[in-house]
């Protein structure tokens, strides 16, 4: 069964695999690149939540297997301490439809 994986504190590139885990915590502790996930199975779906460290002002890019509403990557909530989540499904092998909800509290 897939779980939770916290990644802890990340800047730089980080690549998720898909076939370990379903969902996952990052805490940007710099600027960001979710590079395109290994293991891309058509129908896996989770969440990815990304976390502003206590300074904030952190990017993210993400790879081009994100596929975001209107072809456009969400600009992250940069107060320190904000949430967003990334809820994605793969569609297939290099596609992956992800809906980002911003500034939880």
């Amino acid at each position: 069964m897939l779980s939770f994986q916290d990644l802890g504190n990340a800047t730089g590139t980080v690549v998720l695999d898909l076939n370990e885990n379903a969902n996952f915590q990052i805490t940007l502790t710099g600027n960001l690149t979710l590079a395109n996930p290994t293991s891309l199975t058509a129908g896996t779906s989770g969440s990815i939540f990304l976390i502003q460290d206590g300074t904030g002002s952190r990017t993210a890019t993400f790879g081009n297997s994100f596929d975001f509403i209107g072809g456009t990557a969400p600009t992250l909530t940069t107060a320190a301490s904000s949430v967003d989540r990334l809820d994605y499904i793969v569609l297939d092998a290099s596609n992956i439809h992800t809906v980002a909800t911003l500034a939880y509290s």
